[in-house]
């Protein structure tokens, strides 16, 4: 079986390479015009992965919208010796139904451990999120996800819906959440911070996202009373209006104290 790294970049490559006989495949499409059409015959290509244990798919930067999502995954289900897989669909415009194809696509992954995937700015929306979470949670084996939602509006129901039934996977340990420009209240920060506690097994936590005042004390109370996590990263944008800069310093304080704290940055 070939095990070697190559790098496919552009579609008739892709089509006319033997797929079958590698483990190892990445594919960089990024920006390459890839509409409906192309998607089908990748999604037709990526049916031939059935060795495939490591999947790199950058697709970011095109138009495959809803339909090309579903095409795109019709191949998901013959991989099912896929253990890593990253893909960027940055700025496709996929919205809620194509984010619901990519989760059921990833279902099929019986024996994935690692995912990784970047979804900024495709307006998926509340239920978008809430789809994903579900179908993600199918993963029996998943021990490590990284999730871009940047710019997706996915609001407090979204949030609430993602981490509800992502602490369903018991078997994750490592979870990345990359929430900024969502319009996530407090609301569904207090529901982030419940979800996070039901994550039974999870050591490792990786956090991006704007806060208000309240929403930063829910996350605050809860990072001190889980003394679960080995390591913690945090990136928050306060939405706050100080009257002095003794109450900026006193929440770096309290931020700083945070024991396991390996990243931190902290923006007004």
């Amino acid at each position: 079986m070939d095990q070697s790294k190559e790098e496919l970049t552009n579609l008739k490559d892709v089509l006319s390479c033997s797929l079958s006989a590698k483990s190892y495949i990445y594919i960089n499409l990024y920006w390459k015009n890839i509409g409906q059409d192309e998607a089908k015959e990748l999604g037709l290509a990526l049916g031939k992965c059935i060795n495939v244990k490591k999947l790199v798919l950058d697709l970011g930067l095109n138009s495959f919208q809803s339909q090309g999502l579903q095409d795109l995954t019709v191949g998901f289900k013959n991989c099912s010796n896929l253990q890593n897989f990253i893909i960027n669909l940055g700025g496709n415009n996929i919205g809620p139904q194509g984010a619901l194809w990519l989760g059921q696509g990833v279902a099929n992954f019986v024996n994935l451990s690692n995912l990784r995937l970047l979804l900024k700015n495709n307006n998926i929306g509340e239920l978008g999120a809430q789809e994903l979470g579900v179908n993600l949670a199918k993963n029996p084996n998943l021990s490590a996800l990284a999730l871009n939602l940047d710019e997706n509006n996915i609001g407090d129901l979204g949030a609430q819906g993602l981490i509800q039934n992502l602490s369903n996977s018991v078997n994750l340990s490592s979870l990345g959440l990359d929430l900024k420009m969502n319009d996530i209240g407090a609301v569904g920060v207090q529901a982030l911070c419940n979800g996070l506690q039901k994550c039974v097994n999870l050591k490792n936590l990786f956090l991006s996202i704007e806060l208000s005042e309240q929403g930063f004390i829910y996350l605050d109370q809860t990072l001190k009373q889980c003394n679960k996590f080995q390591t913690l990263g945090i990136n928050m944008k306060l939405r706050l209006y100080y009257q002095s800069i003794d109450q900026k310093n006193q929440f770096d304080r309290r931020l700083k104290k945070l024991k396991r704290l390996v990243k931190y940055k902290l923006i007004y």
